[in-house]
This record gives C-alpha cells, structure tokens and sequence, in this order.
C-alpha cells in the first residue's frame, strides 16, 4: 500500500503551486497579510529551537530596515515587553554583542532629542536607583568610598587648599563666591603654609556649602592628605573625575609639573 501522507498539501502549498502555474511571482505573497492568533502560534512553535544562519539574519536585516513601525505594532510591542526581565543570560549575550560598539553623534542627538522633556516617574527613578546601588554600580570600587578620611583632612586644610588655588576650579576654573552678600570681607584669611594653618579675620563670613569648592585627592588615596595631593574643584568637576581614574590622576600630576 502506498502512503500518502507526503503527498498531501497545505492549502497554503496548494495556492502557491497554483500560483506558481499561472506565472505570477511568490516573492512578495505574503505582503500585507494579517496572521491570525492561531497561526502565528503554530509558527512560533515550529520555529523553536531552529537557530537563523548570519546569511538570513543579514537578509532579514536588510529587509527591515528603514521600514518605519505602525503605532499598533509599536502598542503590541510595548506590550508584549511589559514586566519582562532579561536573564543573566541574555544581559551576558547582549554585553558580548555591544563590546567594541560605538554609537554615532547622530544617534546620540536623535536619543538625546527624543529623551527631552520626558520625565520619569518615582517608581522607575526608585527602581534605576536601586539598580545601580551599591556592587551593582559599574565605577564600584569595594566600598573604598565608604573609607573615612584622616584627622588632617579638616575644614581648616581644604579652605588652604580653596585659598591656594585662588578660589578656583583647577579643570574648568569656576570661581567660589568666598564673600557673603550679607558682611562684606575685605580681608582674605591668613594662609601658613608651613604649619597647615589659617586664622580668619574677625566677622569674616564663609560662603555656603552650595558654593563651596570640593577639595579633590588626587591619587584618590585618602589617606595621603598632603598640599601637594590635593586640589580644588567643584561639584561637577569632581563628580566628572570619579570616571577613569588613571586618566585623571596623570592629568593632575602633569598639570602640576607644568605650573611648577
């Protein structure tokens, strides 16, 4: 007996031979047609496992690109994403593939454009805040801030360091307001460097701490809290230096020789 079980045909294979007789292409026949539930679950099942060649991921690619998505399709996609969370697997992968990556200047405007004026909500500001909390923090470096600075790091030693420096960012030179609206110095305190020391004249006014300079280690050692170790630099600035650290320690030191 003669099985005939290869022999039978989707309809779907039927309307493409049929097709095919006729002399029209079937490059494009499934252009503009809507899936049904059904349908797409079966071929969501028939594709599992079944891993795409470079060549056909390169040719789906191509195929897609520049090809603006519909507002319902971008619907169906925020909502298929919801309360989704990557495996460590997956970050791992997505990592891997990003290494090396640079994004353009025109991307990071069209990003920057499209990011303006949004604001987050408290819920995701908590959430990006706890995920970048602590170990999970890529600048972590085993807690080292947490270290306690020595006694000689005082109020008296950074407004040495301020008074040294002329009041003066030493990376973008923003200048500390040192006198107080409300009692105008006209004196500067007195500065003793070989003691470390600083008298104040009388009714002399320090300004806020929103405008004080922030007094930088330059080798981020703490313990070495020496005039030659440290620097004046604002919030921003010192903010800005707590990124690659090896850059910006040969930056001081450098910088340092060439004043010298």
């Amino acid at each position: 007996m003669i099985n005939n079980e290869h022999e039978l045909k989707t309809p779907y294979q039927e309307m493409v031979e049929k097709i095919k007789l006729i002399g029209i292409s079937t490059k494009n026949i499934n252009k503009g047609r809507k899936l049904s539930d059904e349908w797409r679950q079966r071929i969501s099942i028939g594709s599992k496992g079944k891993h795409m060649s470079e060549d056909t991921k390169r040719k789906m690619s191509i195929s897609h690109s520049n090809v603006p998505l519909g507002i319902e399709h971008k619907q169906h996609l925020s909502e298929s994403h919801k309360n989704q969370r990557p495996t460590e697997k997956h970050k791992q992968q997505i990592s891997e593939a990003l290494k090396g990556h640079s994004v353009s200047k025109e991307t990071r405007q069209k990003i920057g454009l499209t990011l303006k004026g949004r604001i987050l909500p408290p819920e995701h500001r908590k959430n990006i805040s706890l995920s970048l909390m602590g170990e999970k923090h890529p600048l972590w470096l085993g807690g080292k801030s947490f270290e306690p600075y020595t006694k000689e790091f005082n109020e008296a030693f950074k407004q040495i360091i301020r008074i040294r420096d002329n009041y003066t960012c030493q990376l973008c030179s923003f200048k500390e307001e040192k006198r107080n609206n409300k009692n105008k110095n006209t004196e500067n305190p007195i500065l003793n460097l070989e003691t470390y020391s600083i008298s104040f004249p009388a009714n002399f006014i320090l300004c806020n701490n929103m405008g004080k300079l922030s007094i930088h280690h330059i080798d981020y050692n703490k313990e070495n809290t020496t005039l030659e170790n440290c620097i004046s630099l604002c919030r921003n600035c010192n903010s800005k230096v707590n990124t690659n650290r090896k850059y910006w320690t040969e930056y001081f030191i450098n910088k340092q020789t060439v004043v010298s």
